[in-house]
């Protein structure tokens, strides 16, 4: 999908240049009025009002102050102005500059830091092979773990990649389409990932854009309960907007969060 020795900086930096005068910060909170602005975008009501009408330079400027606003409301997510083809690359190039694909958190993740082939990884031993899909909507979302913010360097900071919840809604996700015949039994399911065991042992975890499929001998959660507290499915400290459903985080290279 990408040149690997194209640099993830290089390609991120240069689709944020191209595209983010052209995009709205937009994550769907909307809860603006007329003595303060958006919480959600940091924007005052009337500059929403004829986001469309301002000028590309004026919104470029918008979205550089963004992450110090959002960052000094305590805001620790937020929307990139990035295409789903930009987006895709990126999954991809992070893998060549050493970082991490994890898919779900806390007592459910999965980890894969090898590029095997296009929008395909594998973790060090290969016990475990995650697929992201390329035909369902997805968004990237900038995330600021605890002890960080979001006008560092970006491109040592986490990428989620999430999906629309609206797309949910329509059953658009990769975990509510059918089961896989090899493995039919569903041992947790949420709004974010649905995890099926076969027989032998097996496990495939599928979220909202991703599924990574585990070899019998390595799986260690047979007995998964259906019942989990709130967020066991995410990363840990991770706070979206109620608009968006996680689906996929991207690392950065020495970056560990459970």
């Amino acid at each position: 999908m990408t040149d690997a020795s194209i640099s993830y900086n290089a390609l991120l930096t240069d689709a944020l240049d191209v595209v983010s005068a052209s995009h709205s910060p937009c994550v769907g909170v909307c809860d603006h009025n007329e003595e303060r602005g958006c919480s959600g975008c940091q924007r005052p009501h009337d500059e929403v009002a004829v986001w469309r009408e301002v000028e590309p330079d004026i919104r470029q400027k918008r979205w550089q102050e963004l992450p110090a606003s959002l960052a000094d409301h305590g805001i620790s997510t937020m929307r990139l102005p990035l295409s789903q083809e930009a987006i895709l690359q990126l999954a991809d190039a992070r893998l060549h500059d050493g970082g991490t694909w994890m898919l779900g958190g806390r007592e459910y993740a999965i980890k894969a830091s090898k590029p095997l082939n296009t929008l395909t990884a594998t973790n060090t031993d290969q016990s475990a092979v995650i697929n992201l899909a390329g035909d369902i909507k997805m968004r990237a979302v900038l995330w600021a773990p605890h002890g960080h913010r979001l006008d560092e360097d970006i491109t040592r900071l986490p990428i989620i990649l999430v999906t629309p919840r609206i797309r949910i809604e329509r059953n658009e996700g990769w975990h509510q389409r059918p089961q896989s015949a090899r493995y039919p039994d569903i041992a947790y399911q949420s709004e974010r990932i649905r995890i099926c065991t076969n027989h032998d042992g097996g496990l495939m975890m599928e979220s909202v854009i991703a599924a990574a499929e585990i070899k019998p001998e390595t799986n260690r959660h047979a007995s998964l309960p259906r019942e989990l507290s709130d967020h066991a499915d995410i990363p840990n400290g991770l706070r979206l907007p109620e608009s968006y459903v996680h689906g996929l985080t991207l690392l950065p290279p020495d970056m560990t969060i459970s």
